[in-house]
């Protein structure tokens, strides 16, 4: 029943929410969705989020739902759309933002596969700090093609493969045939379930629900019961902040790490870390991964997918080893306001040793921070079998130029491809530059040409690759800008170091004469640009750039 003494505005909210058969007298959980019929990863969702409705119902909650963007990088990767996702990343978080404002949400509970809608999700979480779980629409199925499993990223390889000789047609139509196994996350990356993985982590998802395959009844359950779980957090006033401690933020990054991290993980937690208050840097991350090993391999060259982990315990089954290991407590609450460490006590975890190594294996962990002047504040990379490179450069302004001469043979050993112009504020956006590598691998390349850029690069790229470099092409003082073809560029993965060898002299002179100009786009990317954090800080876009201050304020 309407209550008359109320305000105006609050009157004409209730005219409107009892309109619509909502009880005034009950809780009300919105249940968000990133589901579009445009991605492989995301046309599922509905399904879920119609049995978390259900749960939510059944403890006499209202239930409502509402539909966030996202694009998915399996229609994406490698187009200029990519460039979209870190923005996109950011405008979800500003959204879930303004939709806690309403007084009629309590409780949210966010329903998305794609990596950048659900960190966008979490971020807005963390700033709203009203009661939220998180669960995925499951993975994808793994294909079985002349025998061996293939994963959805391994296509990226094929058109080397196939242009090297080392691929025939026939096998190439067998992968487009039967490589898509239903909808879900890829099977063979780490990268595409990262931030479901980096919530289950913090304890903001039910036990699994980040590894789940999306053809099994599990899902349907997970759903029901995280329908169930966010009404008792509502009843409970446990909100994301609460549950995002420091300690949950640590572990976050131990499971980061034992999975073998990636460019774009890396970014995403600087931004949640941001919106915690907790600090996080290239720094602290480089000093947690000393002892931590990577324990879990992902991918289609190693024959381990994420159903393997799912089968082996999931992230807790990570969290298990990390705890035995001593790089974790697991002593902080989660979702349900008991300790992880209970919950991971009470979970039966089934060993696996396809998916799950020995935590004390002496093999060091793949991501690496490198510095140096090209590199002033960061750059990343993972796993190379090549311990130092020298090479020339070959510049190229854009991924796509970069791909062009790979594919043409234009690439000669000893080359070192510097893709710049990619990086959060140059592209603008950051986007995944993944094709020239992975062609550089079908070719047989990857062990005699690097690859070096701005823009975010695959944990699961093979090569001598290192991106995310900080200062990008945008920036006035990053010498990304004033590299030239022919220029020597040493990279030490022992060392940690990337340089080009170009004098002091010659520097000053160059920038003198070389001068970054701005792409021409969108209003929607030019206001991201104007925004955006460096990559070593996460890429979030409430950041005031010391140049700007100027013309934001005047003299």
């Amino acid at each position: 029943m309407l209550n008359y003494s109320t305000s105006i505005e609050q009157f004409t909210e209730q005219l409107s929410l009892e309109a619509l058969g909502i009880d005034l007298h009950k809780k009300t959980v919105a249940i968000v969705t990133a589901c579009n019929e445009m991605s492989v990863a995301n046309s599922g969702l509905v399904k879920v989020a119609e049995k978390v409705k259900e749960g939510v119902i059944a403890c006499d909650f209202n239930a409502v739902t509402f539909n966030l963007p996202s694009l998915g990088a399996d229609i994406t990767l490698g187009e200029e759309t990519n460039k979209f996702e870190l923005p996109m990343r950011d405008s979800i978080a500003d959204i879930v933002e303004m939709y806690a404002t309403l007084n009629a949400i309590d409780g949210f509970v966010f329903v998305a596969n794609d990596t950048f809608s659900v960190a966008g999700m979490l971020m807005g979480s963390l700033r709203a700090n009203v009661p939220s779980l998180f669960i995925g629409g499951g993975i994808m199925k793994t294909a079985e093609i002349n025998g061996k499993k293939v994963g959805f990223y391994s296509a990226y390889e094929s058109a080397g493969l196939l242009k090297g000789g080392r691929m025939t047609l026939s096998d190439l139509e067998k992968i487009q045939k039967n490589l898509i196994q239903g909808n879900g996350n890829a099977s063979d990356s780490y990268m595409a379930n990262s931030s479901l993985i980096i919530a289950e982590a913090l304890g903001l998802a039910l036990p699994k629900t980040s590894t789940v395959p999306s053809y099994t009844e599990e899902i349907t359950q997970l759903a029901y019961d995280t329908g169930l779980s966010i009404t008792k957090m509502v009843k409970n006033v446990m909100t994301p902040r609460s549950i995002a401690s420091e300690q949950a933020l640590k572990t976050a990054v131990c499971v980061d790490l034992a999975m073998g991290s990636s460019s774009t993980s890396i970014v995403n937690l600087l931004a949640i870390a941001h919106e915690t208050g907790n600090d996080l840097s290239y720094e602290t991350i480089a000093e947690i991964k000393k002892d931590v090993p990577q324990i879990v391999d992902i991918s289609t060259n190693k024959q381990c997918f994420m159903e393997n982990l799912h089968s082996a315990g999931g992230v807790y089954a990570v969290i298990r080893k990390l705890i035995e290991h001593g790089n974790v407590d697991g002593i902080y609450k989660i979702f349900d306001g008991t300790p992880m460490r209970t919950h991971i006590e009470e979970t039966e975890l089934i060993p696996d040793s396809i998916v799950i190594d020995d935590v004390n294996k002496t093999e060091p962990n793949p991501l690496t921070f490198l510095y140096g002047n090209l590199a002033e504040n960061g750059a990343i990379s993972f796993a190379n079998e090549v311990p130092y490179f020298k090479g020339t450069a070959r510049v190229f302004e854009s991924e796509e130029s970069a791909l062009d001469a790979v594919s043409s043979r234009l690439i000669k050993k000893g080359d070192v491809i510097v893709i710049r112009n990619e990086g959060p504020e140059s592209g603008p956006g950051m986007r995944h530059v993944y094709l020239p590598i992975s062609m550089l691998v079908g070719l047989d390349l990857d062990k005699d040409v690097a690859v070096i850029t701005d823009g975010r690069i695959p944990n699961i790229s093979r090569g001598i690759v290192v991106g995310n470099i900080s200062k990008e092409t945008a920036d006035d003082m990053g010498l990304l800008d004033v590299i030239q073809n022919g220029d020597v560029i040493e990279i030490s993965f022992e060392k940690q170091s990337i340089a080009v060898r170009l004098s002091a002299k010659e520097i000053a002179t160059r920038k003198k004469y070389v001068g970054h100009q701005n792409k021409e786009v969108g209003a929607f990317l030019q206001k991201y640009a104007k925004t955006v954090a460096p990559a070593n800080l996460g890429c979030y876009t409430n950041y005031v750039k010391e140049r700007n201050l100027e013309e934001i304020y005047g003299d």
